[in-house]
């Protein structure tokens, strides 16, 4: 198995037994402290969205989670994308099998022992009839990646019981110079449509029906090895500053550092815990 983790391209840096982890573009396992857990994932059932390595589906099943259901769609051609990206895919080979992400998902499965179920599901295609609710409901970076992320979240709102739970990047020049009007970039970065600030993300939310119960502080995600160690050497000077800048916490807490580093990338993180709105 050990041959099989290193031969993938990994997305999630995921701790393994043995003391090993796979070299991911993003180490999140110290974002988990900032999260605030709800208290229904322990013994809940529970929805990871955008799964992709299952990093997050892994977490909340060893938080206590009684039943995990992770969703991804089912073919790396089935995400959002625009013309210009649709063009150059229209005559590439569909993957069989699945995407690559959920072949690492089920190798990472195997090698935790974990539980969780792994099902190909677009996020516009949840439907309570099929996947009923869910006590907490996770969603780690994916409404930057969607053409329509509003109609995202109100299909998440119809399988929501409880909480929802967001991981996002936000537009730190949006967030820091209108901080108190909901805005977005559209297409930022490729393979991205919509950057909102701190304000669009809350406002969306209530729009979708749910009510704001708090909002993290600013932090930056650390990159992972597959970029500190082998990225593009253009990454890596900020890669490096974000990383070192979780490895002393004092410093990560001071807004004026993490603005800093936010301006220079563009983007900072946000947690923001949202509860679905009772419409009886």
């Amino acid at each position: 198995m050990v041959e099989e983790i290193r031969r993938e391209s990994w997305y999630h840096t995921i701790s393994l037994p043995g003391g090993t982890s796979t070299d991911g573009v993003f180490d999140m396992r110290g974002t988990t402290r900032l999260v605030p857990w709800p208290a229904g994932l322990r013994n809940g059932r529970c929805l990871d969205i955008g799964t992709c390595d299952g990093f997050w589906a892994f977490e909340m099943e060893r938080r206590g989670a009684d039943k995990v259901v992770a969703i991804d769609v089912g073919d790396a051609n089935d995400v959002d994308l625009t013309w210009d990206a649709r063009r150059r895919v229209a005559n590439a080979a569909r993957t069989p099998g699945g995407t690559r992400a959920g072949r690492r998902f089920e190798i990472a499965r195997r090698a935790l022992g974990s539980q969780v179920e792994r099902i190909e599901c677009s996020v516009y295609d949840l439907d309570p009839s099929i996947h009923g609710h869910f006590d907490v409901v996770f969603c780690g970076t994916l409404l930057i990646h969607l053409r329509d992320p509003i109609r995202a979240l109100e299909r998440v709102r119809a399988v929501c019981a409880g909480d929802l739970v967001i991981v996002e990047c936000v537009d730190a020049h949006r967030d820091l110079f209108a901080r108190n009007v909901p805005a977005a970039r559209l297409e930022p970065a490729p393979g991205q449509w919509w950057r909102n600030n701190t304000a669009g993300l809350k406002a969306a939310l209530r729009a979708a029906g749910f009510d704001i119960v708090s909002v993290s502080r600013r932090f930056l995600t650390p990159f992972g090895a597959a970029v500190t160690m082998r990225g593009a050497s253009w990454r890596r000077p900020l890669a490096l500053a974000a990383t070192l800048l979780n490895r002393w916490p004092t410093m990560a807490k001071m807004p004026l550092v993490v603005d800093a580093i936010g301006l220079a990338g563009g983007t900072y993180d946000i947690v923001i815990n949202a509860r679905a709105r009772d419409t009886r």
